[in-house]
C-alpha cells in the first residue's frame, strides 16, 4: 500500500508517522526493557502501588478488585512513577490497533503486558500484606 502520495489523508498520515517510529526502535536494537513497579502499604489498610507508564483504567479496576479481596480499603495507583514505558493496555485494545498499542517510542509493551503488569502488581500486594 502506497501512502506517499496521499499524505494528506489521515490514515496515511499516521501510517507513516508509525513506520519511522518503528524503524527508530529498530535502530535501537532493544529487546526488553526493564523498570520499576513500588508499593508500600500502612496499617494493613492502605495500598500505594507506582506504575511506569500509563495503564488503562480496567486494568487498575482489576487490580484494586484484587486489593479488596485481600482486605485493603484505599488503594492509590500513581501512574507515570519512576520511568516511562509509555501506554500500558489491556491485551484486547491490540485487536483494534489504537495508537496507545502501536509500537512507538512512547508506546514499547505487548500483548501480555496487562498479565505481567497485574501479576507484579498482586505479587507486591501480596508481600505488602500484614
Amino acid at each position: 500500500k502506497k501512502c506517499i502520495d496521499k499524505i494528506e489523508e489521515e490514515k496515511c498520515f499516521v501510517d507513516l508517522l508509525y513506520a519511522d517510529e518503528e524503524l527508530a526502535i529498530a535502530r535501537e536494537n532493544r529487546r526488553s526493557t526493564k523498570t520499576l513497579i513500588q508499593g508500600f502499604s500502612m496499617g494493613g489498610e492502605f495500598l500505594f502501588i507506582t506504575i511506569p507508564g500509563e495503564m488503562f483504567a480496567e486494568i487498575g479496576l482489576e487490580f484494586k478488585r484484587r486489593s479488596y479481596e485481600n482486605g485493603f480499603k484505599h488503594i492509590i495507583i500513581s501512574n507515570y512513577s519512576n520511568d516511562y514505558i509509555g501506554y500500558i493496555p489491556i491485551q484486547r485494545a491490540f485487536h483494534l490497533n489504537t495508537y496507545e498499542t502501536r509500537l512507538a517510542r512512547w508506546s514499547r509493551v505487548t500483548e501480555d503486558a496487562e498479565k505481567i503488569f497485574l501479576d507484579k502488581m498482586t505479587k507486591l500486594m501480596n508481600d505488602l500484606k500484614l
